[in-house]
């Protein structure tokens, strides 16, 4: 399906509209520095490069609204598990986790309600 995010964990699966890109996306490297009073700098890399990608997904109607948040709150309990990401171009990454304490979303009381949410997501 063109334009659509599937989010899956175990039995569990929502499909909502939405893309990764052309949107936010960065690669962290996740290491420690420091310098000596001489100047020498070291590095200490902690783990593999993560990635985190911003998913945008606009106007979700009150089931799919509903599906994600109990996929967030209940199923992954929002950072805590890892769960299966397909994007909007059928990659699939196995390793994705919510990354922001707070779910957020904007409310549009239209002719039937809708909801706008941006999601940064973890991979790795």
């Amino acid at each position: 399906m063109p334009n659509t995010l599937t989010f899956t964990s175990g039995a569990v699966s929502v499909i909502a509209p939405g893309v990764l890109t052309p949107y936010s996306k960065a690669a962290e490297k996740i290491q420690v520095t420091g310098e000596t009073d001489g100047g020498t700098v070291f590095v200490y890399t902690k783990a593999s490069t993560q990635r985190y990608f911003t998913a945008r997904l606009p106007k979700l109607t009150q089931a799919v609204f509903d599906a994600l948040y109990d996929f967030w709150n209940t199923t992954v309990n929002g950072k805590a598990t890892t769960f299966t990401l397909t994007d909007e171009d059928g990659a699939v990454y196995t390793t994705a986790r919510f990354w922001d304490e707070k779910l957020r979303w904007t409310k549009h009381q239209l002719a039937e309600v809708r909801y706008d949410m941006d999601l940064l997501l973890r991979i790795g």
